[in-house]
């Protein structure tokens, strides 16, 4: 029987341990995934307790210990949960936020508890200030399991069973690494730059959507970190468990939708609105969290649906928004409400907060778009930013205090869902309708705009 392939390692005789060497000096040529195998094996602390490994000549590698949930007090009963001191933390390279997927581990954890070897085993290190029995030394840092520990402190907040009790007595079992306070700078460093996003890539067209999507939010827009940058509105708002989701699609069709609208729209708009337009179209391409439509809103959910993004570009040439002509005897025409049936007036208890009127809308019937060289055709995307800068600017004007950039992204985010679906349902001071024509949703969009700030006006005041 043949022996198994001996994994990748540092090379004979290099001093792993000397905190100035190079990559090379180590590992010598492996790059890449051979690299990052290489460094996590020769890392990992070890142990003779159970023997000498013979084709290394070194102990045992990642002994596995078992580490407990609180550092003080790990009972069932006696201090509250919310008190103690935690013991395992996560770690600061490991920044995936995933709500949904905490979401669900809460629930696991309750009904099921923690069940072990179903996710491996935890990557835990330990503070170099940290001595054995002591108490009041740092948490261990969680380079994974971090969610799932998250989860289970939460779950024991809000409910406790007999699985729960199980695992708090018991706690979970890990490797050691002892690379924090040992392992050359070199090796920590390509350690932190290629675990941020937990990923290692195993498909050339994954990576380069990856790196084009990088390059394209991070470089360019500056809108992948920060409290609202990509990472942070991704990790808090997917649902990473989605049976659908595929990272290889996502990343090809967000990396697709969101050039070809800066291709189109390349001049002509501000940066600002080409920012929450890139955002908002990004969202359509994931399947967000506690969204009544989820599925429906998830419109870029495979790769042969990115080259519709071209609805967005459809000139706005001798429509009925620019031109005001009417499409039959009823008619519409922008800045102008449809007639309605007479309906008995309500009494005053029973009406709303009064709706305020917008300004009369300038530049509508125009057919180009002025650039800082020359003009362009105005297309369909550009008539949705005009259309919601009028409803947000005209509402700060009104009242500085209310959330402006949080109603333009949903009605940015509205249009982009209507121009994909070909139908979208508004809540307005009139009552609740479906649109199916962009030439009624328009005027529609700006009373559900002045709907929302109304409803935004009193939550505020309620607050206060």
């Amino acid at each position: 029987m043949a022996a198994p392939p001996l994994k990748p390692m540092a090379r004979p005789g290099a001093n792993v341990y000397q905190q100035d060497a190079t990559l090379a000096d180590i590992f010598g040529e492996l790059k890449g995934r051979v690299l990052l195998e290489a460094i996590w094996s020769t890392y990992q602390a070890r142990s003779m307790a159970h023997g000498m490994d013979q084709r290394t000549g070194l102990g045992q590698v990642g002994e596995k210990q078992r580490v407990r949930f609180f550092i003080d007090d790990n009972s069932t009963s006696g201090t509250p949960f919310p008190q103690r001191v935690r013991n395992i933390a996560r770690h600061e390279y490991n920044q995936r936020c995933q709500s949904g997927v905490k979401k669900a581990y809460v629930a696991s954890v309750k009904s099921r508890g923690v069940v072990e070897a179903v996710r491996g085993e935890a990557w835990l290190v330990q503070s170099a200030s940290a001595t054995s029995g002591d108490m009041a030394r740092a948490p261990y840092r969680a380079l994974s399991f971090a969610s799932l520990c998250e989860s289970f402190y939460t779950a024991l907040n809000e409910v406790e069973t007999e699985l729960t009790q199980y695992k708090l007595q018991n706690g979970i079992t890990w490797s050691q690494k002892d690379y924090e306070s040992r392992c050359a700078f070199a090796c920590a460093e390509f350690l932190k730059q290629h675990t941020d996003f937990g990923e290692v890539f195993n498909e050339w067209r994954l990576f380069e959507s990856a790196r084009a999507c990088y390059n394209f939010f991070g470089k360019k827009w500056k809108l992948l970190d920060g409290p609202n940058g990509l990472v942070t509105v991704m990790g808090e708002c997917v649902d990473f468990l989605h049976p659908r989701l595929h990272n290889s699609i996502v990343l090809q069709n967000i990396q697709h939708v969101t050039t070809s609208i800066c291709t189109a729209l390349y001049d002509g708009l501000s940066d600002d609105d080409l920012r929450v337009l890139i955002m908002e179209a990004a969202k359509l391409c994931v399947p967000m969290l506690d969204s009544p439509n989820a599925d429906t809103n998830w419109v870029f959910d495979t790769t042969s649906k990115k080259s519709s993004v071209s609805r967005f570009f459809t000139l706005m040439t001798g429509s009925v928004v620019t031109s005001g002509q009417k499409p039959n005897k009823k008619g519409d025409k922008e800045n102008v409400r449809p007639a309605k049936k007479a309906k008995a007036r309500p009494s005053a208890k029973s009406r709303g907060a009064p709706v305020p009127n917008l300004p009369e809308e300038q530049n509508v019937s125009m057919a180009t778009i002025a650039c800082s060289v020359g003009v362009r055709n105005k297309l369909w995307v550009d008539d949705l930013i005009g259309c919601v800068n009028h409803v947000t600017q005209s509402i700060h004007e009104m009242d500085n205090d209310l959330p402006v950039m949080e109603l333009k992204s949903h009605l940015i985010r509205t249009g982009l869902i209507f121009a994909m679906t070909g139908s979208i349902v508004l809540e307005t001071p009139s009552g609740t309708k479906q649109h199916k024509r962009w030439s009624t949703l328009r005027p529609a969009l700006k009373q559900h705009g002045l709907h929302m700030m109304v409803q935004a006006r009193q939550n505020m005041y309620l607050r206060l």
